[in-house]
């Protein structure tokens, strides 16, 4: 049974007036929405905050985009702009994480990201393991200076939903540390399965990277910069049967 039905997702769009710094809030109980799940027959509100000027603004989705997959999709509006309804194929093995542009009428931009969900599982996610390596790898420093980092695990297991033929694998910081910093997620392999294309980047507010991959056995290597600017990675495995 679904956790939820497809519903509007309402977004308040903020800036930082001095940094530039965008804001993302889910008007419904005033998350972070900077990086938002979706689910087929969702649809997308985006409300210009009443301090920005002026009042047009645009959002670009690029031709992978959860409403036509293969055609670009360029939505205007003043004060608000209202998305199609989220069509996604459902078996779709590429990555999920679709960064989309937030242009404003004064020229400043940024780009958040959504994640369609070949699942109905509302907020939580919900995936099947095997062994003793579950499919979320949780990044921490190695000591207090954070100077280098550590994933646990390095290798990545996940057995697909029969339902879909995809499993749901997610990176992010483990909650307990703290100046947790965005990453970028690399995939290799030889050869590599066919999700494993271009890498993704985390978002600055949430980092965490969330896929729906199909079976394959793929390397990867995360990297971050630590608190003094230096970049630091590490490797690691994912199988998926």
């Amino acid at each position: 049974m679904p956790n939820r039905l497809p519903e509007d997702r309402t977004i308040l769009v903020s800036v930082d007036p001095y940094t530039r710094d965008f804001r993302y809030t889910n008007q419904a109980d005033n998350t972070d929405a900077s990086s938002l799940t979706l689910i087929n027959g969702d649809r997308l509100i985006w409300v210009l905050d009443s301090a920005i000027t002026p009042r047009t603004f645009q959002i670009d989705f690029g031709g992978v985009n959860p409403f036509d997959l293969g055609e670009p999709v360029s939505l205007r509006g003043i004060d608000f702009v209202v998305s199609p309804y989220v069509d996604f194929p459902l078996q779709y093995i590429g990555g999920r994480q679709l960064k989309y542009t937030v242009l404003l009428g004064n020229g400043w931009q940024d780009d958040p990201d959504v994640v369609p969900s070949p699942v109905d599982t509302g907020i939580s996610l919900t995936v099947q393991t095997t062994g003793s390596h579950p499919s979320n790898c949780l990044i921490s420093w190695t000591d207090a200076n954070k100077v280098d980092i550590q994933l646990n695990p390095a290798a990545m297991t996940a057995n697909v939903d029969p339902s879909t033929g995809l499993a749901g694998v997610t990176w992010q910081w483990d909650p307990t540390q703290d100046s947790p910093q965005p990453f970028t997620l690399t995939f290799g392999g030889n050869p590599p399965p066919p999700w494993a294309g271009s890498s993704q980047d985390s978002t600055k507010t949430d980092p965490s990277i969330v896929e729906y991959l199909g079976t394959g056995t793929a390397t990867f290597t995360l990297s971050t910069h630590n608190i003094n600017g230096v970049l630091k990675s590490q490797p690691g495995t994912l199988t998926i049967s």
